[in-house]
């Protein structure tokens, strides 16, 4: 499987209207793609902005989706619930003169290859609709990709699956920076979620992953093993919560 993110910084005033549209327009199109698995507007808990989630059967499936156009058309049609992004640049023009004016920046696509998964099968819409996720991400020693992957699977899989609120898991490798992955869960609602990072589970599964984990959390946690105040933190590994806006 393949995931996509589209960041999107939504009018705060059109928030409302821009998730009807999203479930309106987007989403069914999006169905309607071939190699499309799921489609969905996530939320950060302390941010106006928005992503488009996608998950698609392979990255063919998702390059050709936006090769195609389709991509672009979708977009334009997103824009009037859009922030203006215009930014004025220095552009050569048609008649070959250098030129000062706006041009509209696109919104940035993070894109992922899954490496993992909790379940062979993609989850369904209902599965995913008004759930919670939170997104861990996490840089890993060159070279350990596999390794990390394998202990994902076999150890944070099955813990996980243990904890009361959880629904699904994902392990992806970003396809545009090198040794950056991200655990993507999937809870009932924040507050199991919570639960989980205060359990005590959250914390045994950071011990089980730290062996693989870059140089800088390693330095990090040789400071925190010394007696003082504890450095290893949900922050060390960039833990951000999102909100599913979508779903029936």
């Amino acid at each position: 499987m393949f995931m996509r993110f589209v960041r999107l910084a939504v009018k705060p005033e059109l928030m409302e209207d821009y998730v009807k549209f999203f479930e309106e327009v987007d989403s069914k199109a999006l169905r309607r793609i071939e190699g499309c698995l799921f489609a969905g507007l996530i939320r950060p808990e302390r941010s106006t902005d928005c992503i488009s989630l996608t998950l698609w059967k392979s990255a063919d499936h998702a390059r050709q989706y936006e090769e195609s156009g389709q991509y672009a058309r979708l977009l334009d049609q997103n824009r009037p619930f859009l922030i203006d992004s215009s930014e004025w640049r220095v552009q050569l023009g048609d008649d070959l003169t250098l030129q000062y004016g706006p041009v509209e920046s696109e919104p940035q696509v993070d894109t992922f290859e899954v490496t993992a998964a909790s379940d062979d099968d993609a989850p369904t819409e209902e599965e995913l609709s008004h759930v919670y996720l939170r997104l861990t991400s996490i840089g890993v020693q060159p070279g350990k990709e596999d390794a990390f992957a394998d202990l994902y699977t076999n150890t944070v899989i099955p813990t996980l699956k243990g904890v009361d609120g959880f629904r699904h898991a994902f392990l992806v490798e970003s396809t545009q920076v090198d040794n950056d992955v991200l655990s993507v869960t999937v809870w009932e609602n924040k507050e199991k979620a919570d639960a989980y990072e205060t359990s005590g589970r959250f914390d045994y599964l950071v011990d089980e992953i730290k062996p693989l984990l870059s140089s800088l959390f390693q330095w990090k946690f040789s400071l925190g093993s010394s007696g003082e105040d504890q450095v290893v933190t949900s922050d060390d590994l960039r833990v951000e919560g999102f909100e599913m806006l979508t779903g029936d």
